[in-house]
């Protein structure tokens, strides 16, 4: 889960009954971490991290293990772009997120398409519609044969 202190937004993972909370991301003040995506394996977590919490443009994809090590960059947005919402291939070698590309000064109006990407930061793939789409949120089948965006 996410929490927020201090205007930043770090990753804790808690076991389901309440006990063990413990902070993986160590984010400095304003930075955000959110939308954290646990990978079908369970060694890694995606998540969504921003500069600064009051302006979402050059928002990245993170990549983390789940003991709070080897946090490492995933993607690489242009200017005026965020990279939110990932989901995990069944077999946690890539990640699918939605990239945002923001048409006005104020990052309100813009359009969405979906991307994959490998672990290891390569291999980015445009995979859905074109610049003047708007998918959304991909979430990959466990099948791996397709995946559903809003």
């Amino acid at each position: 889960f996410t929490g927020a202190a201090n205007e930043t937004s770090n990753i804790s993972i808690i076991n389901s009954d309440g006990t063990q909370n413990h902070v993986i991301t160590h984010l400095a003040t304003g930075e955000r971490a959110l939308h954290p995506s646990w990978s079908p394996d369970g060694k890694h977590l995606a998540f969504t991290w921003s500069p600064n919490a009051a302006d979402y443009r050059n928002t990245r994809l993170y990549v983390i293990n789940i003991d709070g090590t080897q946090q490492r960059l995933l993607s690489h947005p242009p200017s005026e772009s965020e990279d939110v919402w990932s989901t995990w291939s069944p077999d946690s070698r890539f990640v699918a997120f939605e990239r945002v590309t923001f048409m006005d000064e104020q990052a309100i109006h813009g359009t969405s398409q979906i991307y994959s990407i490998a672990l290891d930061g390569t291999q980015e793939r445009l995979l859905s519609g074109s610049y003047q789409s708007q998918d959304r949120r991909p979430n990959w089948s466990p099948s791996d044969v397709a995946m559903k965006c809003l």
